[in-house]
């Protein structure tokens, strides 16, 4: 999956190759069991597929934002002018979505859900997630500073698309990670086979 369009803007190669990574470490989970997929190291916990369909309907909410927001700045010519700069709110909100960053409530428009996943979620979620690969390249020569979408759980909540791509690929990661503690989880090769 090499890249072999060349960015005008550093943010959004940066973000195309953190999306890049995201589908490397998604495919660590190929292979899997379906009781792999579904195994909860406790009954309040998410298994590895709840993280991957949380993922994906998050990603699927923000895409559906995306996209529009891509048709606005094509019909208004929303070209870049200078290079990305992140606005405060959505840098600190990217920054909150890392492995490492505060944990926040699960809003229920992004809850997973039960246990009882099919197998393909994860064929599903990468898919989607190379379909994301597209839509980067084609921002590619807009100003994705003064393209803005709303937060999909509110309206009020307004991101530069740039910080809203970030946004996601930190929140990829943080799931990716607490999905890896859970094949970690020495409970693991034992209950789930």
């Amino acid at each position: 999956m090499e890249n072999t369009i060349t960015f005008t803007e550093p943010h959004l190669e940066q973000i195309y190759r953190q999306t890049q990574k995201v589908i490397e470490q998604l495919k660590e989970f190929e292979g899997l069991t379906y009781q792999q997929l579904n195994w909860k190291p406790a009954p309040t916990s998410w298994s590895i597929a709840q993280c991957v369909d949380h993922l994906k309907k998050t990603n699927e909410q923000y895409l559906i934002l995306l996209q529009k927001a891509l048709e606005d700045a094509r019909v208004r010519n929303l070209k870049a002018q200078k290079p990305f700069k992140s606005a405060w709110f959505g840098k600190f909100f990217a920054n909150q979505m890392k492995p490492n960053g505060r944990k926040i409530k699960n809003p229920a428009l992004f809850s997973p859900r039960t246990s009882d996943l099919d197998i393909h979620i994860l064929q599903e979620f990468i898919a989607l997630k190379i379909s994301i690969l597209t839509y980067i390249q084609n921002l590619n020569g807009f100003d994705i500073q003064r393209m803005k979408i709303y937060s999909p759980i509110s309206k009020l909540i307004v991101f530069r698309v740039g910080d809203a791509l970030q946004i996601m690929v930190n929140h990829d990661f943080r799931h990716i990670e607490q999905a890896r503690k859970v094949q970690k989880d020495l409970r693991f090769l034992n209950d789930a086979v």
